[in-house]
């Protein structure tokens, strides 16, 4: 049993980021957004990982995790601080950095889509 965290959007900058968490066990998928200005004239002192670890640590608290559930997060720089901040919270065998795709990738992406055209933009 297992939830898994993801990004979309952090390649291009039109919009944001969207962080989203999909639990395995029960289907459930929450998202949330890194706003495009920690990207703007905040990018050089790296603001955006803080808040990464602001946006995960609330949709991970938006789950009931059983004590034995892992939480699997993206390998992806954006999330450096956000692990770090996960293992102290939960413990280092419990968080694992992991290559994701599958369903997890899927809906993190169409989040994004989904945002994006919210703006009136259709990639």
């Amino acid at each position: 049993m297992t939830l898994i965290v993801d990004d979309a959007g952090s390649g291009d900058l039109l919009f944001g980021v969207v962080v989203g968490a999909y639990h395995e066990p029960s289907g459930d998928f929450k998202y949330d957004l890194i706003d495009v200005r920690f990207y703007q004239d905040i990018f050089k002192e790296k603001e955006y990982l803080q808040e990464s670890a602001r946006v995960v640590a609330k949709l991970v608290s938006n789950f009931s995790l059983t004590p034995e559930e892992e939480i699997h997060i993206c390998q992806g720089c954006i999330f450096d601080v956000a692990a770090v901040e996960l293992q102290k919270l939960y413990g280092e065998g419990r968080v694992k950095r992991v290559h994701v795709d599958g369903e997890t990738q899927r809906l993190v992406e169409v989040a994004y889509l989904d945002e994006i055209r919210n703006l009136g933009y259709e990639p």
